[in-house]
């Protein structure tokens, strides 16, 4: 929540994406003036991009943690049912 200051603010309303329909960037205060449309372009690709390569990265990690951990349940699960064939 903003209150009492000043912020430049660029929304990009119908992106033509299919991943985002707006998007909202809060300009620095430090920002030089003299910046062209090119640079702030640039920097809001940068940012998209490390955004999206940083969810890749996490969900490709869930889903190797999950094969492990269901691996070691059915490991588990075996190694149970042969000690208590063995045992009865």
């Amino acid at each position: 929540m903003l209150r009492g200051c000043q912020k430049k603010v660029i929304h990009l309303k119908n992106t033509e994406s299919d991943i985002f329909d707006e998007a909202i960037f809060l300009v620095s205060d430090t920002v030089r003036e003299n910046l062209r449309d090119e640079d702030f372009i640039k920097e809001a690709n940068r940012i998209i991009s490390e955004n999206v390569i940083q969810r890749e990265r996490k969900e490709r990690i869930n889903i190797k943690l999950g094969l492990v951990f269901f691996l070691l349940g059915a490991l588990a699960f075996g190694l149970g049912a042969l000690i208590f064939n063995w045992i009865f």
